[in-house]
């Protein structure tokens, strides 16, 4: 039974996607202006535990780094107009000290970056900002923001999930306390909408608990590819052109049965990458930084 369990580990650690640039682009940088987003990755350390020992608290951080590299990348944005609660997994923040630091740096804007748990029936995506309903109207905090910013994340990263539906953009107190005519509690439900002074949203990017979305969760080019839809995601609400970036994004598997295929190198246009296997999952999972697979 325990070489029973360890095969079906080993099946699903080798079924990552895997993404990289098919061709090099001239980039010319957009002016971000003065604009300042708070990204907030949410929990620390290594908490919330998901499937393989790979926790929500590792996998947010890099999508959150990754998502500021390529803002940094393709804008004029840098660390004065680009805030993160925390930039690696020893950094321990509290849920008041997240908003009190984007409060007290002065944020426009405040992203908070998480991941699902549960048995889901499907893998689903959720956005939730910060609002309420008082006499049959929908009422969203101020500053405004949340839920244009939501509308044009929900099929950014829904499309970059494995197999993903969404639950969609939700003002917060709806989802949690149910769509009546007036709420009880005339302001948001959640912390990081309720104490922050600009306009916010937290995402919930699929589930840690579910087998395949957990194993491209715990990929590094698979994580850099949903930062790459939330920078996207970021750019358009800020009125800027999205850039245009060809990216490879797949499983690779066998064509007679199905199934994912571990440790594949595979080369387009000259840049070769190689899958993942158990060997370098495991390896990876007992480091601080994970560095699945890299371009060679």
């Amino acid at each position: 039974m325990k070489n029973y369990k360890k095969n079906i580990m080993i099946a699903a650690l080798a079924s990552m996607a895997f993404g990289g640039s098919a061709q090099a682009q001239e980039i010319t940088k957009q002016d971000w202006g003065t604009f300042k987003l708070w990204i907030d990755p949410g929990h620390s350390g290594r908490e919330n535990s998901g499937l393989y020992g790979y926790t929500e608290a590792e996998k947010v951080l890099r999508v959150g780094l990754a998502t500021r590299a390529f803002l940094f990348k393709y804008t004029t944005a840098d660390e004065t107009t680009i805030g993160m609660t925390r930039d690696n997994d020893n950094a321990y923040v509290d849920l008041d000290e997240r908003s009190d630091m984007a409060n007290a740096w002065g944020a426009d804007f405040f992203y908070s970056i998480h991941s699902d748990a549960g048995s889901p029936s499907k893998n689903s995506t959720l956005f939730l900002f910060g609002g309420w309903k008082s006499n049959g109207n929908y009422i969203e905090k101020t500053p405004n923001g949340g839920k244009r910013m939501g509308d044009i994340m929900c099929p950014n990263l829904t499309g970059v999930m494995y197999n993903t539906e969404t639950r969609g953009n939700y003002y917060d107190r709806v989802f949690y306390n149910g769509d009546v005519d007036t709420h009880e509690n005339q302001y948001p439900y959640l912390s990081v909408n309720r104490r922050t002074n600009m306009a916010s949203i937290l995402s919930e990017g699929g589930y840690h608990t579910l087998p395949m979305q957990q194993a491209l969760n715990i990929n590094e080019s698979y994580k850099r590819l949903e930062g790459f839809a939330t920078a996207r995601s970021i750019m358009e609400f800020r009125g800027l052109a999205r850039p245009e970036k060809i990216m490879l994004a797949g499983v690779v598997t066998n064509s007679e049965n199905g199934q994912p295929i571990n440790n594949v190198s595979v080369t387009v246009n000259g840049k070769t990458i190689v899958t993942d296997s158990y060997e370098s999952v495991s390896s990876c999972l007992k480091t601080t930084w994970c560095l699945v697979k890299k371009l060679k």
